[in-house]
């Protein structure tokens, strides 16, 4: 399962870290990431068991990038 940490994804989106945070615990809250400490930051990846049809969905968007799953 590949990884990506808190803080590539601000400089890759570039927002402010609260911004970033605020929505990826959003999206872990519903089931769609999980997420694990290292240290200081918060690394997060698609989570293993989301739905075939929500799979589907992210890996149709145009910005999906499948080394992230």
């Amino acid at each position: 399962k590949q990884s990506m940490c808190v803080c590539d994804i601000i400089d890759i989106l570039n927002q402010p870290q609260p911004t970033i945070s605020r929505h990826l615990n959003q999206l872990k809250t519903i089931g769609i990431l999980t997420s694990e400490r290292k240290g200081t930051w918060i690394w997060y990846s698609i989570d293993n068991d989301l739905s075939d049809w929500c799979n589907t969905v992210i890996t149709a968007l145009p910005e999906f990038n499948p080394e992230l799953v």
